[in-house]
């Protein structure tokens, strides 16, 4: 029984669509009597800016920045103050057979490390065994050190 109530909307509904009703008067007059609104005058476009004055006199040096202004040359820190407390004390080959740099940092005890690995703020880069000496990156002074073996090479 729901099933015919259902086929019969579902006919009638049909029906409407294909043969919909004349519309009526009243919607007629009153949809000739809107008229279609009026576009507004365009933007009136703002003037040319002016280039901005120079304000690096009222800029201050921000440790805590990374961009800013360059610092003076005589506050910069000259190539003798850039060091990093890692010693080289040997190189010698391992047992997988890879290069490992006796290195030591701060004064602390001697320990093994292998290219690419990473300790403290450094990054050993690249060791070379003919001529004793590592590279080592600093993220402080975000530079790449070359190491020579105390005493020698």
């Amino acid at each position: 029984m729901v099933l015919v109530a259902l086929v019969g909307v579902l006919c009638y509904r049909v029906y409407v669509v294909v043969f919909p009703p004349a519309p009526k008067e009243e919607t007629k007059k009153v949809a000739a009597q809107v008229k279609a609104p009026e576009f507004p005058t365009p933007p009136v476009w703002p003037p040319e800016r002016q280039p901005a004055a120079d304000a690096s006199g009222l800029v201050r040096r921000n440790p805590f920045t990374i961009y800013g202004v360059q610092a003076d040359e005589n506050t910069s820190q000259t190539q003798e103050e850039q060091t990093i407390p890692v010693t080289l004390t040997a190189i010698k080959p391992w047992n997988d057979g890879t290069l490992r740099a006796m290195l030591s940092v701060s004064g602390k005890r001697v320990r093994p490390f292998k290219e690419g690995e990473a300790f403290e703020a450094y990054t050993l880069e690249r060791i070379d065994a003919d001529a004793q000496t590592v590279d080592v990156y600093s993220q402080e002074f975000d530079k790449v050190f070359t190491l020579q073996v105390q005493g020698g090479g």
